[in-house]
């Protein structure tokens, strides 16, 4: 691009570097001349070392990453490098060549012992003079007439393993006697079985409500619905609707009480642990609608098979 066709912004930035070169020029044919002051000269180099300021630091740099690369990897194949037979605890290792390297090995060493033995100090469970164990359980105390206080102790019982006896306890009840409606006429049979089955409904109905209202309170209520379910302590006469109200309302219930979270079945070491009461109670309310939840899977699979 020539002068006379460029705009007049390049020819000002043509022109004031054109004046620019040729004072410059100017200047260094006086200094060595040694026409010019002393603190022309300075100034002089002063504007130059300014401008090389940048393009120099940035020389600096490359030469400092490149010297710090080249020892780091000195470093690393020293490392890689150290002989075996080096590792004998007569060798003076402080005027040896692997001196560095030593010291670095040893300080890793010592990091990971220390690190190894906060965690074994953290994990490890502390226990005081007195403490009693997890599965111990402290009675009230008795007072004997000499002043001597006894503090009885008995083993923990596991809570489940209560309810399972429970449970066990009540199948082997026996069951109560059902009405003997042989004597109704047909007209009275179908009224006695219309009353039975609004009764069975508000008892569903109730259980229902209690378990979507409040479900860790009431969670027990998903055993007495089961049983509906199953047609326990239901007349022959009103047994087989019952169960089908039973099954469809457990099965909302169940659909709308499951949490979004999944449910799995606590460890035996899970079961001793010392947790807060909260905590203890809900482990007891997933643990129940777990162990309901597949009892009534099973059942349909019963039925349907």
């Amino acid at each position: 691009m020539g002068f006379v066709s460029a705009s007049r912004e390049e020819k000002l930035k043509m022109m004031k570097t054109s004046h620019t070169r040729k004072t410059t020029k100017k200047l260094n044919r006086l200094a060595k001349k040694k026409k010019i002051s002393r603190n022309v000269i300075d100034g002089l180099k002063s504007i130059k070392a300014r401008k090389s300021k940048d393009s120099r630091k940035r020389a600096l740099n490359i030469e400092d990453d490149w010297v710090a690369d080249r020892e780091a990897q000195f470093d690393e194949e020293a490392e890689d490098n150290l002989p075996l037979d080096m590792l004998d605890a007569d060798i003076d290792w402080e005027n040896s060549a692997f001196a560095g390297v030593k010291k670095r090995h040893d300080e890793n060493l010592k990091d990971e012992e220390d690190s190894d033995a906060e965690d074994d100090i953290e994990a490890k469970r502390r226990k005081f003079e007195g403490q009693l164990n997890d599965n111990i359980q402290e009675m009230l105390p008795i007072k004997l007439k000499d002043g001597t206080v006894l503090r009885p102790t008995r083993e923990k019982k596991d809570q489940s393993s209560d309810e399972e006896d429970e449970e066990s306890d009540e199948e082997k009840e026996t069951k109560p006697a059902m009405e003997d409606f042989s004597s109704l006429s047909a007209s009275e049979l179908l009224a006695k079985r219309k009353e039975l089955i609004e009764q069975f409904k508000q008892t569903i109905s109730t259980y229902a409500h209690q378990l979507l209202t409040n479900p860790q309170e009431n969670i027990y209520k998903l055993r007495d619905l089961f049983r509906l379910c199953q047609g326990e302590n239901v007349h022959s006469l009103v047994r087989e609707t019952v169960q089908k109200l039973a099954l469809v309302s457990m099965l909302q219930v169940l659909i709308d009480i499951i949490p979004g979270y999944s449910i799995r079945e606590l460890t035996a070491e899970e079961k001793q642990q010392k947790v807060k009461k909260e905590t203890k109670q809900l482990q007891i309310y997933e643990e129940s609608l777990l162990r309901y939840y597949l009892k009534f899977l099973q059942f349909c699979e019963k039925m349907t098979g």
